[in-house]
C-alpha cells in the first residue's frame, strides 16, 4: 500500500479545503542546510530579488531560497510564512496577507498540515487483540472471521466523521461511536462542580483509551486550542492514504499466534472496459501448516478472480486440488468463480 507523504498532504488538503494549490510554497537551495524550524513555526520572508519565471530570493532564518511568491510580492517587501516540512521538499505555507502590512492568520489547513509533516506513518498493528479465539477458529472460524472483519472496518476510526453525522442523524448509537478510537478519546466531564478539587490544585479527570489518568486544568484548557488531539494523527493520515488509493488496510492477529495482513478497497476500472464497481482485497498469511499465503481478489459485479501465491510446492497442490470445493460454496453464496491461478514464491 502506498503511504501517503507530506507532499501528499499538501495536495489533499488543499483540494478538501478548498484552498488554492498556491497557497503552499516549495523553495530551493542547492546546498539544503538545515533551517531550524520547526514544523508550524511562524517566520517573516525577506523578499531581496525577483528572478526570471515568476521566482524570488527570500531570506528565511538567515539563509536565501529561491521562492515561487505570487507576482504582486515585490523586492523589498517581508512575507509572513508557515514552514510546514523539508521532506522531501522544504515547503512553506503562505499566509493569506502576503502583500499586506498585516499579520498572517494561519489556516486549520496549514495547522494540520505542520502536526502532520511530524508524524510518522502508522505502521504498528491496528488491533492488539485477537479477532478470534483459539475456541472460535475450531467452529465455524471463517464465518466468524469474516463478521469481525467487518467490524474491524467499521470501528477503525477511518469513517468516524461520516458515522458522527449518522448519530447525529439519528441513525447511529452512541456506543458504537465509542468504541472507535476517537471515541475512545472522547472527555468524560465530572457531573457537577463540586466534585472538583479547589484551584490551584484542581484536575479533571480524563478517560484515554478505557484508563483513566489525571491532567491538569491548565493541560485540558490548553488542549481545547488544539486543531487535533497529536494521538489521532495517525489517524489522519490513514483518512488520507484511503482517499489517495483507495485502499483501507489491517494488520493484527486474527487469532492468537496469528497476523495477519488485509487489505480491501474499490478497484479502479480498466479504461476500456464498461465503467462498472469493482473490488479488490489482499490477504497474506504465514500458516502453520501452509506456510506463506498472498492471495489477492478482484470482485466484479458477483464475479471473482483469485490469485494465490505460495511458499511451498505441497501447498500449491493442496490449493489446487481444493479449488472445486471453493467454487460449489462461492456459488452457494451468489458469486461465480471465474479464474483462480496458484502461484509459488520466486
Amino acid at each position: 500500500m502506498r503511504i501517503v507523504d507530506t507532499a501528499d498532504i499538501i495536495r489533499l488538503l488543499g483540494r478538501i479545503s478548498g484552498n488554492s494549490a498556491q497557497g503552499t510554497i516549495e523553495a530551493r537551495h542547492d546546498r539544503q542546510p538545515p533551517l531550524h524550524l520547526d514544523p508550524g513555526q511562524e517566520v517573516r520572508g525577506e523578499v531581496l530579488q525577483r528572478l526570471a519565471g515568476g521566482r524570488f530570493l527570500v531570506k528565511i532564518a538567515g539563509e536565501v531560497l529561491d521562492m515561487n511568491l505570487p507576482s504582486t510580492v515585490k523586492p523589498g517587501e517581508t512575507v509572513p510564512l508557515t514552514f510546514i516540512g523539508d521532506k522531501p521538499r522544504l515547503t512553506f505555507s503562505l499566509g493569506a496577507s502576503a502583500t499586506s502590512g498585516q499579520p498572517a492568520n494561519v489556516s486549520e489547513t496549514a495547522r494540520l498540515l505542520a502536526l502532520l509533516s511530524r508524524t510518522p506513518p502508522q505502521n504498528e498493528p491496528l488491533s492488539t487483540l485477537p479477532l478470534l479465539s483459539k475456541q472460535e477458529v475450531s467452529s465455524g472460524g471463517a464465518t466468524m472471521l469474516a463478521a469481525r472483519l467487518r467490524e474491524a472496518l467499521g470501528e477503525s476510526g477511518v469513517f468516524y466523521e461520516s458515522h458522527l453525522a449518522e448519530w447525529a442523524a439519528g441513525k447511529r448509537d452512541l456506543e458504537e461511536l465509542q468504541r472507535e478510537p476517537q471515541g475512545r478519546l472522547s472527555q468524560r466531564k465530572p457531573s457537577s462542580p463540586a466534585a472538583l478539587p479547589d484551584a490551584p490544585e484542581r484536575r479533571r479527570l480524563t478517560v484515554i483509551h478505557g484508563e483513566e489518568q489525571q491532567k491538569p486544568l491548565a493541560a485540558q484548557e490548553s488542549r481545547r486550542t488544539e486543531i487535533a488531539d497529536p494521538q489521532t494523527l495517525p489517524l489522519v493520515r490513514q483518512q488520507l492514504t484511503l482517499l489517495q488509493g483507495g485502499l483501507f488496510a489491517w494488520n493484527g492477529e486474527a487469532w492468537p499466534g496469528q497476523q495477519m495482513e488485509w487489505t480491501v478497497g474499490e478497484r479502479e476500472p480498466e479504461p476500456e472496459k464498461e465503467q462498472v464497481k469493482q473490488w479488490q482485497a489482499s490477504v497474506k498469511l504465514d500458516l502453520p501448516e501452509l506456510g506463506n499465503v498472498k492471495a489477492h481478489l478482484v470482485l466484479i459485479e458477483g464475479k471473482l478472480t483469485v490469485a494465490l501465491n505460495v511458499e511451498r510446492p505441497d501447498t500449491e497442490t493442496r490449493m489446487e486440488q481444493h479449488e472445486g470445493k471453493l467454487r460449489s460454496e462461492l456459488s452457494a453464496r451468489g458469486i461465480c468463480l471465474m479464474e483462480m491461478v496458484v502461484s509459488r514464491e520466486g
